[in-house]
């Protein structure tokens, strides 16, 4: 219960930051894993969570993103169809999608697929290659990413998560470059 307070309060604090930038709040393992043998108690526990963050974060005009993450991350929502079917039975106007490409390329079946399926509730996503490098340096196929995103009209925010090597200033220049190429090309 400790732990759910802070966890609760660290949420808090980062909406009201949110609110003051116009920004939404990204959420990755809030939801925490599942307990097997439990009767649901720890899926109970992760709902009533959300909603209560939404709640709060419907008072300061904020949306919540959820990112669904790989098997190796958390054990719970991890493709987007899964996501997106918990999102919509939780009907929390605040709460959306927040896909990252490298959790997609190790759960989802399509990026195709995942992106026309969420279109409606994804608002944000982030770009990194399949070893999380900048795009463009890996096997992943921007090309596809990026064909798909602009066909579905998507106008909201794309980020990088990646690694940031050399340096953060060549990676996020390299992995700036690559996309936005692609972007006006395609």
């Amino acid at each position: 219960d400790r732990v759910r307070a802070e966890a609760l309060e660290r949420m808090k604090v980062a909406i009201d930051m949110a609110a003051k930038f116009g920004a939404s709040v990204n959420v990755g393992k809030l939801r925490g894993n599942i307990a097997k043998d439990d009767g649901g108690k720890s899926q109970r526990l992760r709902d009533e969570m959300f909603k209560t963050v939404c709640d709060y974060a419907a008072t300061k005009g904020v949306a919540i993103t959820l990112e669904p993450q790989c098997r190796f991350s958390v054990n719970n929502l991890n493709t987007t169809q899964e996501a997106l079917a918990w999102l919509k039975q939780q009907q929390l106007p605040q709460l959306y999608l927040m896909l990252d490409v490298f959790h997609m390329n190790v759960e989802d079946r399509s990026f195709a697929a995942s992106f026309i399926d969420a279109k409606d509730y994804t608002i944000h996503i982030h770009l990194a290659e399949n070893h999380r490098g900048a795009p463009g340096t890996g096997m992943l196929n921007f090309v596809e990413i990026i064909r798909v995103l602009k066909a579905l009209g998507y106008q909201r925010y794309l980020s990088m998560e990646i690694e940031q090597s050399p340096d953060c200033y060549t990676a996020a220049q390299q992995a700036y470059h690559y996309v936005q190429q692609l972007i006006e090309s395609l």
